[in-house]
């Protein structure tokens, strides 16, 4: 990706805050999947119940659409040089997504099929080391959209046409829905009948 942010200016508050909850999200990562076997990585509690690889494998697929589209607008924002340091205020049915796929959420909605996870067993461990080389990919993007109008530009869904919201939505969206599935692997780690020391 090119480098679209300026090393020297602070990220805004708003940004600041997801680059706060993306250092986060890795931090417990490293530390709850430390040591980890690909076994317990895919155990879980009963069926139907994802297990830590298939959360990760998720997460993953979510991230390996979005970020191309996210290089696309960032760029673009760019070209028309469409600056501003917000604070980026998200309207109704923004604030509804982001709270839909953040954690604790109403209810639970279907996750579109292309973000399923299908993971072989074999596989598990590779999928520890994506998803902790797709945190530094997000803060590479966080710093690259600093200064730019983030409700300029409008994104539209890569599993769902119907689904439309600024580019603001989409990354407070896109870094709440990781912490909202790091508490599922921290769950399934708690719930191990032997995790590691």
């Amino acid at each position: 990706m090119n480098e679209l942010g300026n090393d020297l200016q602070p990220l805004n508050p708003q940004l600041q805050q997801l680059r706060q909850e993306v250092l986060a999200t890795k931090q417990e990562a490293e530390v709850w999947l430390k040591g980890l076997s690909a076994d317990q990585l895919v155990w879980s509690p009963k069926a139907g119940v994802w297990n830590m690889a298939q959360v990760l494998d998720h997460m993953n697929r979510v991230g390996d659409k979005m970020l191309p589209i996210l290089d696309k607008t960032i760029d673009t924002l760019r070209q028309q040089d469409k600056r501003y340091r917000g604070p980026f205020n998200l309207n109704l049915f923004e604030r509804m997504f982001v709270r839909m796929i953040s954690p604790n959420p109403p209810f639970k909605l279907p996750v579109p099929p292309a973000y399923v996870p299908v993971i072989a067993p074999e596989a598990a461990e590779n999928a520890v080391a994506r998803f902790l080389t797709l945190q530094d990919e997000w803060l590479e993007r966080l710093k690259a959209m600093n200064d730019y109008d983030l409700k300029a530009a409008q994104i539209t869904s890569p599993v769902n046409r119907l689904l439309k919201g600024s580019l603001a939505a989409w990354i407070v969206g896109l870094v709440m829905h990781q912490r909202y599935h790091m508490l599922q692997v921290k769950a399934l780690k708690e719930a191990m009948p032997h995790p590691p020391a």
